[in-house]
């Protein structure tokens, strides 16, 4: 005679198995936090998840990123104020030398300290970096003075003649097959090319019909001339040669671009051009206050340079400006993925801790609905016995 209760061992047995693996399945979710750990919980929330992961990061990054750009252009702005505040003393040198009561000694000591000025506008300008990376010396893509021209091995352009002349300029030079170099000049609609085949010139003239001349000195000889092109210089009008051009050399550094954004789009991304603030680029190298005529003439080109600074400065502001609002916009579209994503990977606490003491619960029922069933076993055998 066989006495057996294992169908219902089985069955107690099958119950308590898969109440443990949910369990486990429960206790794991209210251990890492997460709805999702595997594909096998959710795989197209695991999908949309992992995406929405990487653009959180992305704008973490993006958010750092315009914290530095900030810091960047308010370091530029920074020094720019003492370039204003240079170019305020150097107005009020002006004014005074340019007042009949000073004699030309006079005014002598006064230039001294108006050219110490205009070195310590170049030294701002060249000395003003962020990270290594130079900021107000034309090398952000803005408008360039002498760096511009020494890349081409040239170190100076000036005009001079009867008249002068006033518009842009463009110097183009080119290796000819002889050796040496063709170097064009075109102002307006008239073009003047010379040729220079001696390698130890230092300077060429261009003659224009209406007298004026333009003159390009080189930086120790026409070995050092580079092929390429000087565009958009603007010409200053004056007489003699002491009387320099502004330039924007066309072989020029990139814009800054500051990413701001999880993508690589353009619309994720914010430029700034910086142009050269030394005395070259701001009209004022070869300007003195020697005698009242000359103070007179520096009042009008520190006025142009004082409008050229305040430019920039608004530029960069507005920059800054618009790099904070970029800030705001980050911190809000960061906190909303991040509670999306929370939404689609994190567990309900609450709800979860209720299903886990259920499979808990349950797997206790299990286990003793299993001793039972090994409890009656051994009492019906006992009894069979005991006849």
């Amino acid at each position: 005679m066989t006495i057996s209760n294992m169908a219902r061992m089985n069955f107690a047995y099958n119950q308590l198995t898969v109440n443990s693996t949910q369990g486990l399945k429960s206790l794991q979710k209210l251990s890492s936090g997460y709805r999702i750990n595997s594909a096998a919980d959710d795989a197209a929330g695991l999908a949309v998840s992992e995406g929405m992961r990487g653009q959180i990061g992305g704008l973490s990054q993006a958010y750092q990123n315009t914290m530095n750009g900030i810091a960047l252009v308010q370091t530029a702005e920074g020094n720019l104020d003492t370039s204003s505040s240079i170019l305020v003393r150097m107005k009020e040198l002006a004014v005074q030398s340019s007042n009949a009561t000073y004699t030309d000694e006079d005014r002598a000591t006064i230039n001294t300290e108006f050219q110490k000025l205009k070195s310590e506008l170049d030294r701002v300008s060249s000395s003003t970096n962020y990270n290594g990376i130079r900021l107000l010396d034309g090398s952000l893509g803005g408008k360039q003075g002498t760096a511009g021209l020494k890349n081409m091995g040239v170190s100076d352009i000036s005009v001079g003649g009867t008249k002068g002349v006033t518009g842009d300029a463009k110097f183009t030079i080119a290796k000819n097959d002889g050796g040496g170099f063709d170097i064009t000049a075109q102002i307006g609609g008239e073009v003047v090319t010379n040729t220079i085949a001696d390698l130890t010139a230092t300077d060429t003239t261009f003659a224009l019909k209406d007298g004026t001349q333009l003159k390009m000195d080189f930086s120790g000889s026409a070995a050092n001339l580079k092929e390429g092109t000087i565009a958009n210089v603007g010409v200053r009008s004056g007489l003699g040669f002491a009387d320099t051009f502004r330039a924007m050399s066309a072989d020029k550094s990139a814009k800054l671009v500051f990413q701001v954004g999880a993508n690589g789009t353009a619309d994720q991304q914010i430029s700034l051009g910086v142009n050269d603030m030394s005395s070259f680029a701001l009209g004022l190298s070869d300007v003195d206050i020697l005698s009242r005529d000359n103070a007179n003439d520096a009042l009008k080109a520190i006025e142009s340079a004082v409008s050229a600074t305040v430019s920039q400065r608004s530029n960069l502001g507005a920059t800054q400006n618009r790099l904070e609002h970029t800030l705001d916009n980050l911190s809000n579209t960061h906190l909303n993925l991040s509670q999306a994503e929370s939404t689609i990977r994190d567990v309900d606490m609450a709800k979860e801790i209720m299903k886990f003491s259920q499979y808990n619960i349950m797997m206790q029922a299990s286990q003793a609905m299993m001793a039972q069933g090994m409890n009656l076993t051994q009492q019906s055998m006992l009894g069979l016995l005991m006849r």
